[in-house]
């Protein structure tokens, strides 16, 4: 009769190991999930704090009208941002702007703001409007109305020759 192997004892964990073991694992996979989603609500909102402060600084140089007068041309567009025609007469602009490098100074008279109303009334200015300033801050020439890019290049490249001195 041939010997029979034994088989080995089932080495089985008792039940409350194993839900002790199962609880510790899920445990630190939330804890890593929550790492994780601390981790990244941080780098959101650094993120964010950077895009936000970035877009004030541009808001605030575009909005500076105090540069009017620093020895460069200027050409200030009266501005109203609800306004559709005066959101494509500035596309238009930065567009003829574009081909002149540093030659003038754009700026924005938001008439939303204080320092935007201001100059308007100053000048009598309709909101879609393009003031045109000297070196000196005299203005010296207005456009009225949207224009095409191209129309204001050639606009400008007058400006520039005759009336920005």
């Amino acid at each position: 009769m041939a010997k029979r192997k034994k088989k080995p004892a089932n080495k089985k964990k008792p039940s409350a190991t194993v839900n002790i073991e199962k609880t510790q694992k899920k445990q630190r996979k939330n804890l890593k999930n929550m790492f994780g989603a601390v981790i990244g609500v941080a780098i959101f909102i650094g993120l964010g704090s950077v895009g936000v402060n970035a877009y004030k600084k541009s808001w605030e140089t575009s909005h500076d009208l105090t540069v009017i007068g620093n020895g460069t041309p200027t050409i200030v567009q009266i501005h109203d941002p609800k306004c559709p025609k005066c959101k494509k007469l500035m596309s238009n602009a930065k567009s003829a702007l574009s081909k002149f490098d540093d030659k003038f100074v754009f700026r924005i008279a938001d008439i939303t703001t204080s320092a935007g109303r201001k100059l308007q009334r100053t000048h009598n200015a309709n909101t879609v409007s393009l003031l045109m300033f000297d070196r000196k801050g005299k203005m010296r020439r207005t456009s009225s109305g949207v224009k095409s890019a191209d129309e204001l290049e050639l606009a400008f490249e007058d400006f520039l020759q005759r009336g920005s001195r």
